[in-house]
């Protein structure tokens, strides 16, 4: 008697003990979810921090059976009525870190009930833990979700990547529902791994169509391992632009011995779209002998190819990109000649000094913007050579459009020039010099006026004087503000 007694009382004692360590959080976790509620955000940001705390020094490596007896208690608070919504959504986001196998079948109650907000984070949480029971849970409850549940669900199995969400995500391709198809398709181009790609290749070659072609053929190219054969029947079959110049891309960086003919066969199609696939795959890549392929065909390239070939020159030697702009510009088509421009201002030299100049001598107003940038931007003493040439010549044309340039590009010892023309005879050069000024004009310059303009009478002082009241509240100091205030 005394025998049954003592193991009664044992097993009571280990009964009681587990419900000790169980209940080990459970008054701290109670009294955080109680912060929740409180309308003050610095509150509910400390109720956050505090629960993370918590959790993480709950889960330590160096505390005994942590994770489960956290686990517990966070499944207490998240059954507790009093424990607010707002509340269990973060309980359930630490589900998501640190949860087991025994929050499984709690979470998969949540995940399957109609509160939207539990339900979706219950999902990610099951989403996040590890073994099997997990993953089956979450394959179960397929067939209880509408459409939109599903299409969460496939995501959630995809990001598990196990053997058997993946199989099951990849069995969704052949069912009828072809807003799943794709959904399945692409989750599996996020899972990513040799088996997604088996199913994914399968798919493919089996010959899907549609919307699901396309889903399969991105989510191919996201898995990357694929073989040269495949990414050759995604170039000249697939069903997108952006698909057909990603695989291009792919076999021209790989330097395969595909990438040469397949590049040969785009720039000779007869489909504009795929002619420009193959500039610019072959402009992007690390593959020089594409990039010479594509230097080499410019010459007698159409029109609307070699703008292409303008806008992706970045990679080109800078001397070769040049020659190419210049061509382009020769042609006389104002397109071209506007993308030859802006890429003159990158690459061009002293090669490019006459082109710029002449370009913004012309009437149309968007070639002269850009031939204005282009000259501000090219890396050539040549050109501030030619545009102190200009002003020095005594050609009243050439210094008025060396005067407008020098507003965009700051040359050597113009500075001096321009107050030079400012003091000279010539009215309508002096007019010119004090506009450019006006854009450039600093402290030092307009000192430079101020006793310029004690020489000066009548017209050509007002103007001088306009110019310096008008910079002096930018440029200048307090003490030169003072004295123009002065005059």
């Amino acid at each position: 008697m005394k025998s049954i007694f003592k193991i009664t009382l044992t097993v009571a004692s280990m009964a009681f003990g587990g419900l000790a360590i169980a209940g080990e959080y459970r008054g701290e976790l109670l009294s955080i979810s109680a912060r929740f509620d409180d309308p003050n955000p610095e509150i509910q940001y400390e109720a956050r921090r505090s629960l993370e705390l918590l959790v993480a020094e709950a889960t330590a490596p160096e505390v005994e059976r942590g994770q489960a007896k956290v686990n517990g208690d966070l499944l207490y608070c998240l059954r507790n009525r009093k424990v607010s919504r707002e509340a269990k959504k973060y309980l359930l986001r630490q589900l998501a870190l640190v949860g087991s196998s025994q929050a499984v079948g709690p979470l998969n109650k949540l995940f399957l009930s109609d509160d939207p907000l539990l339900s979706e984070n219950a999902r990610k949480a099951l989403e996040s833990i590890e073994g099997s029971k997990a993953g089956a849970a979450l394959r179960r409850a397929f067939g209880k979700l509408d459409e939109s549940g599903k299409k969460d669900l496939l995501r959630s199995m995809a990001k598990r990547s196990d053997s058997l969400s993946v199989a099951f995500v990849g069995k969704q391709m052949e069912g009828d529902n072809a807003s799943l198809a794709v959904e399945a398709a692409v989750a599996l181009g996020r899972a990513g791994g040799d088996q997604a790609l088996q199913l994914l290749t399968g798919a493919y070659q089996d010959g899907v169509s549609g919307e699901l072609a396309s889903a399969v053929e991105r989510s191919l190219l996201e898995c990357g391992n694929l073989d040269t054969s495949l990414l050759q029947s995604l170039f000249e079959g697939g069903s997108t632009v952006s698909i057909r110049r990603a695989a291009l891309s792919r076999l021209i960086g790989r330097g395969s011995e595909a990438s040469g003919p397949s590049l040969e066969a785009a720039l000779a199609d007869e489909d504009a779209n795929a002619r420009a696939i193959g500039i610019r795959a072959a402009l992007t890549s690390g593959d020089a002998e594409a990039r010479d392929l594509i230097v080499e065909r410019s010459t007698e390239m159409p029109d609307e190819d070699l703008a292409i070939v303008l806008s992706g020159l970045d990679n080109i030697d800078p001397a070769v990109a040049e020659r190419i702009a210049i061509r382009a510009f020769d042609r006389g088509n104002e397109i071209l000649m506007g993308l030859a421009l802006e890429e003159l201002g990158r690459s061009g030299s002293a090669l490019s000094v006459d082109l710029l100049l002449s370009a913004y001598g012309k009437k149309e107003k968007a070639l002269r913007t850009k031939a204005a940038s282009s000259i501000a931007q090219l890396n050539s003493d040549e050109m501030d050579r030619r545009l102190v040439s200009m002003l020095e010549s005594g050609d009243a044309d050439k210094a008025a459009t060396a005067l407008e340039l020098l507003a965009y590009r700051a040359v050597p010892g113009a500075k001096d020039l321009i107050i030079g023309l400012v003091a000279g005879d010539d009215p309508d050069m002096a007019k010119a010099a004090l506009r450019t000024l006006t854009s450039i004009g600093s402290e030092s310059d307009l000192e430079r006026l101020l006793a310029l303009s004690e020489q000066k009478e009548g017209e050509p002082r007002r103007l001088i004087l306009a110019v310096i009241k008008r910079l002096a509240p930018i440029v200048g100091s307090d003490s030169l503000q003072a004295r123009v205030e002065a005059l």
